[in-house]
């Protein structure tokens, strides 16, 4: 929403992957968003499953979950992530292309850099890539949303995004691109609370409402489970929010930065190699470790003021 809305960007197209619930629903619940949106921007279908294996237990049979984060508490039960949203089913339709296939038509043919914010395991890009690494001479930056220094999510080690599709971040944090991380110690260091949700709601439109109701939902399930008291990151909107205005990032450093995928218990660790002299590898990203949250929340209001 954030980056449909937002008058400095031009968004071409959202690709689709696996992700927190499998991609039939990701994928529909990306066509329910645009739907409800009013949002005239293409969508594709991407990568079922990871480009080499599952490391999450269930992921890899029919049907499998993303690991559903449910509990029940005083008899009411929270369900993290939703199937549908809470939003009526789509009115639109994938577009036939699939994603990978996409991105890299339209990054060869663009007589423009394009900008390629991955806030899902990195997938479809990796495959894009491997179909054909020239395209990197036309990506401007990659802004990724993924991967923590010293911190996890999914597991001690790994951030979810990276360790849903390790090999996929591997490729693209090294494929030579301009890259900026946005990792869970950068998004964690602005969380939003209840009444940042009331802050949201009162914009009346359709982008504050959900973005409201969103934030709640995150933050009771959190409280309940004990992650936080009544607050939620909001990862991949502040993610685009470092792309309309840098300086929403407090702290970053410049790193050498891989992915684990070593088979054992750092899968999908993003390593930063802190030294100031590390070779024999480059310096290859820069790693944000502290956002401005009023800065990037005012940013956020103002942008989904909007209807479309």
């Amino acid at each position: 929403m954030t980056a449909l809305l937002a008058e400095e960007i031009e968004l071409l197209g959202v690709t689709v992957t696996h992700g927190n619930q499998p991609l039939p629903v990701t994928l529909e619940n990306t066509l329910r968003v645009m739907s409800y949106m009013k949002g005239n921007v293409p969508v594709f279908k991407g990568s079922y499953e990871p480009l080499v294996k599952w490391l999450t237990p269930g992921r890899e049979l029919p049907g499998g979950s993303a690991g559903k984060s449910t509990m029940v508490v005083n008899g009411k039960t929270y369900v993290l992530h939703e199937e549908n949203m809470g939003l009526p089913p789509a009115s639109i339709k994938e577009e036939p292309v699939p994603a990978a296939m996409w991105i890299v038509d339209t990054i060869r043919n663009s007589p423009e850099k394009i900008t390629v914010i991955p806030v899902g395991p990195c997938s479809n890009i990796a495959v894009a890539l491997r179909i054909d690494p020239s395209i990197v001479e036309n990506i401007e930056e990659i802004i990724i949303m993924g991967g923590a220094d010293n911190m996890g999510n999914r597991t001690g080690a790994g951030e979810f995004n990276f360790f849903a599709d390790p090999e996929a971040a591997k490729i693209v944090v090294g494929c030579g691109a301009k890259i900026t991380i946005i990792p869970l110690n950068a998004t964690h260091s602005a969380k939003f609370n209840y009444d940042d949700a009331d802050r949201f709601e009162a914009l009346g439109t359709r982008a504050g409402k959900f973005t409201s109701r969103l934030i709640r939902h995150r933050a009771d399930f959190e409280s309940v489970q004990g992650q936080s008291n009544g607050e939620t990151a909001v990862h991949d909107a502040l993610t685009v929010c470092a792309l309309i205005d840098r300086s929403i990032i407090l702290e970053s450093c410049e790193q050498t930065v891989d992915i684990d995928i070593g088979g054992s218990i750092a899968d999908g660790m993003m390593y930063c190699d802190t030294r100031p002299l590390s070779e024999p590898l480059p310096k290859n990203a820069t790693v944000a470790y502290k956002i401005d949250k009023e800065k990037a929340m005012n940013l956020m209001l103002r942008i989904m003021s909007r209807d479309l």
